[in-house]
C-alpha cells in the first residue's frame, strides 16, 4: 500500500480553475415604440369589464341578469323527461321531423353501420328575461360520420363580406326595400344523397326491436347537412328564374324590362331587395309555400350588423 504523506499534498500547487464557458447575450439598443397604425385606435391598459360595476345598470337589466341564473336547461334525455314542459317540445320536434318525413323505419342492412343521436335543449327568452318557449332539437351525432361512406361533399358556400356592403350600397343608393326573411329549421330541407342510418332517439314510438332510422332529409349534425340545404335552396331559385352569379354563388339575381331582385343568401338567412316591392312580396311568398319562412319585415341585423345604421352611411 502508497501511503502519501500531509507535508507532500501541501507542497503541490493549486489546480487552475477551468475558464468561464457562459456566453453574455446580446442586448439590442434599439429603442422599441408601438407601429404608427395603433394610433387610429384608442388603445387602454385596463379592460372595460373592470370598471364595470352593478350600480351602473338598470332594475330592469339587474333582474335580468339574476333570472338567467335561475333558469337551467337539461342536459339529458333523461332529465328533460321528468318536465312536461320539455316532454312537449320534443314531441313537437318529432311530429315536425315526421311531417317532413325525414326518416323511415327500417332494418339494418348487411355490412352497414349507424350513427347515434342526441337531444339539444334551448330555452328561448323574451326581452325582460321571461321564457317564450322550451326548443328541443334532435342532432345527428355527424362525428362518427367517415369520409366516403356516410358522406362525400361538405363544402357549403358563404356570401363573401365585400358582397354584402355591395349588396346594402345598392339598395341604399336606389332607395329601395330590404327584406329579411329566416328559414325555419333550414337544414331539415335538404335531400341526402349518401345512405345514412341513424339509431332510433330516444323518445320515438312505434320502434320494433332491431329498427333504424334511414334519413331521406339532412339533420342538424351531419357533415353535409349545410350543403344539403344550399342546393336545394339554389334549385327552388333557380327554378323561379333567378340567375346565380358565377363570382358569388350566394348571390342571385332576376331581372326583366321593369323589374330588378336581388337575392343575398348567408346559411339559412335570406336577405332581399329590389326596384318592385311586390315583386319581392312574390318571392317571399314562393319560398315560404317551400319552406316555412319567418318574415322578420325591414332588415335590422344581419350577420350582427346594424342595418339600419349602415343604410345611413351608404346614403
Amino acid at each position: 500500500m502508497l501511503l502519501v504523506s500531509e507535508s507532500s499534498i501541501e507542497s503541490q500547487p493549486p489546480v487552475p480553475s477551468p475558464p468561464d464557458s457562459r456566453v453574455c447575450l446580446r442586448r439590442s439598443q434599439r429603442i422599441s415604440s408601438k407601429p404608427s397604425w395603433l394610433s387610429d385606435y384608442d388603445c387602454h391598459c385596463i379592460s372595460s369589464a373592470t370598471s364595470c360595476s352593478p350600480v351602473s345598470y338598470s332594475t330592469a337589466h339587474i333582474q335580468f341578469v339574476a333570472h338567467l341564473s335561475t333558469l337551467q336547461e337539461p342536459k339529458s334525455y333523461l332529465q328533460a323527461s321528468k318536465d312536461r314542459n320539455w316532454v312537449e317540445a320534443m314531441t313537437q320536434e318529432l311530429n315536425a321531423l315526421a311531417a317532413n318525413k325525414t326518416w323511415t323505419l327500417t332494418s339494418l342492412p348487411p355490412g352497414k353501420r349507424t350513427i347515434g343521436s342526441r337531444w339539444v335543449y334551448k330555452l328561448k327568452l323574451k326581452p325582460d328575461g321571461s321564457i317564450d318557449r322550451y326548443k328541443a332539437r334532435l342532432v345527428a351525432k355527424g362525428y362518427n360520420q367517415i369520409e366516403g361512406v356516410d358522406y362525400f361533399d361538405s363544402f357549403s358556400p358563404v356570401a363573401k363580406s365585400v358582397t354584402v356592403r355591395i349588396f346594402l350600397s345598392l339598395a341604399a343608393s336606389k332607395s329601395w326595400p330590404l327584406l329579411q326573411l329566416d328559414v325555419n329549421n333550414a337544414f331539415l330541407h335538404g335531400s341526402l344523397d349518401e345512405d345514412v342510418y341513424m339509431v332510433p332517439p330516444d323518445g320515438l314510438l312505434g320502434v320494433e326491436s332491431g329498427q333504424v332510422c334511414k334519413l331521406q332529409k339532412s339533420l342538424y349534425g351531419l357533415k353535409q347537412a349545410s350543403r344539403q340545404w344550399n342546393l336545394e335552396l339554389t334549385t327552388k331559385l333557380l327554378d323561379f328564374g333567378f340567375k346565380q352569379s358565377t363570382h358569388e354563388h350566394c348571390l342571385f339575381i332576376k331581372q326583366s324590362a321593369t323589374e330588378f331582385t336581388a337575392l343575398l343568401v348567408y346559411v339559412d338567412d335570406i336577405l332581399l331587395t329590389g326596384s318592385s316591392e311586390a315583386a319581392l312580396h312574390s318571392v317571399r311568398d314562393y319560398l315560404d309555400r317551400l319552406f316555412t319562412i319567418k318574415d322578420l319585415g325591414s332588415a335590422k341585423y344581419s350577420l350582427d350588423l346594424s342595418l339600419p345604421v349602415l343604410l345611413m352611411v351608404f346614403t
